[in-house]
């Protein structure tokens, strides 16, 4: 069964610019330069009937994504398809192991399977924070992956075959305890990591876990059979040291065994735009943010280069891979970034519109800055997903989703 969409007909295509930079390459800086005219590369770029769309890359040629309608009422619709044929998309169908048809979308997509987050209102006594968790490939059933207890923070690593779910915090006396079994159920086929975490700002990888640590004086606790109450924490703030103050925030990096590796927010040279810019590279072996350097400013909006941290289980300093003088100039940021194969850094600066807007690339091979989507006037691009061969691109402009093709690799 195909759903037919049709599309508009019109693509357009632009000469892009071509912008110098200083940065690295294997750590080799490159002097600054200044902003070139010049044709380098042109991508056709075609608008799409999807808006409101939540969406990941399943291979390098297939993206699942479900859409939210803008009446809350309407059901979520989701979607298999090939970015160059997207008038070919295909329905995602969905039904839980009783053959019901809950509400449901689209959580991650890794060679072809998807992981499926379905409403589990009614199947469990007592209130439901969690979602149950479905592996399904493509074409075939779904089975059951993980039902969580009541936390409102699952996070599954499809690459690295484990879940990672936070141990409830029960009511005991004035204080509480944390109950080690964080799951109703869990499947065999996936490691389950029973942590302490109260944040969604969490990355599953392969390999490692990064988590935003939030310390506060007070915390939610259950109450068997009465829901939640606040009360004082009784874990002690992380210890920053001899000498130094307790650190209440932070991003940390750990190993699958819950082993801290380093701080990554606390570098000595360069400051990142904390996990709002981060992204993996295909493979998981670095992790990439937009940065600044330290003492530049107390500015949210004025990170002008992009760092990586090399992921192999020791703790690293971020270094530095591209500068981009422009986002000075315009007194814009970069904030989301994508990565493929090859380590091009594709990226993007919300908020600007016009000649600056857009979307950006840094082309290591060239050790340039490129802007291969040209901007609209009055309009705002951002949330670049690049595939892996780097062949397409994803992207949204005014919240409505659009595709861009390398010139003469995709119809």
């Amino acid at each position: 069964m195909q759903t037919k969409l049709l599309l508009p007909g019109l693509f357009f295509s632009a000469f892009s610019s071509v912008l110098a930079f200083s940065g690295c390459k294997d750590k080799a800086a490159v002097p600054s330069g200044e902003i070139v005219g010049g044709a380098a590369h042109f991508y056709k770029v075609s608008p799409s009937p999807y808006a409101r769309a939540a969406y990941s890359w399943c291979d390098a040629s297939h993206l699942a994504m479900t859409l939210k309608a803008s009446d809350a009422t309407q059901p979520l619709r989701s979607l298999y398809l090939d970015p160059a044929h997207p008038d070919q998309a295909q329905p995602i169908e969905f039904s839980d192991e009783q053959g019901r048809k809950p509400l449901f979308s689209v959580a991650d997509c890794h060679d072809n399977k998807l992981l499926i987050s379905a409403e589990s209102a009614g199947k469990y006594p007592g209130p439901n924070y969690q979602d149950d968790l479905y592996l399904m490939p493509l074409g075939k059933p779904a089975q059951l992956l993980m039902v969580a207890k009541d936390s409102p923070a699952t996070h599954v690593s499809l690459s690295g075959k484990y879940m990672l779910a936070s141990m409830p915090r029960n009511l005991d006396g004035k204080g509480y305890k944390l109950d080690p079994q964080c799951t109703r159920f869990a499947s065999t086929e996936f490691k389950t990591l029973c942590w302490d975490v109260k944040d969604n700002d969490v990355l599953a990888l392969s390999r490692f876990v990064i988590q935003k640590y939030l310390w506060q004086d007070r915390v939610s606790v259950r109450i068997p059979g009465a829901g939640f109450k606040d009360v004082p924490n009784t874990e002690p703030a992380m210890q920053g040291g001899a000498g130094k103050p307790a650190i209440e925030n932070a991003i940390l990096l750990q190993d699958l065994d819950n082993k801290l590796i380093a701080r990554l927010d606390d570098d000595a040279k360069f400051e990142t735009y904390w996990m709002m810019s981060y992204a993996i590279n295909p493979d998981e072996n670095m992790l990439y943010a937009a940065c600044k350097l330290k003492g530049k400013s107390t500015s949210t909006t004025d990170f002008d280069k992009v760092c990586r941290y090399r992921l192999d289980g020791a703790a690293h300093a971020w270094e530095e891979v591209f500068s981009f003088p422009l986002s000075d100039q315009i007194k814009k940021g970069i904030q989301e970034i994508s990565i493929d194969a090859a380590g091009n850094v594709y990226f993007a600066m919300p908020g600007s519109s016009g000649k600056e807007g857009g979307i950006w690339k840094f082309d290591v091979a060239k050790n340039k800055v490129v802007q291969i989507v040209p901007g609209v006037a009055n309009q705002s691009d951002g949330k670049p997903s690049v595939s892996a061969d780097g062949k397409t691109l994803v992207f949204e402009r005014e919240g409505a989703l659009h595709f861009a093709y390398q010139q003469g690799e995709a119809k």
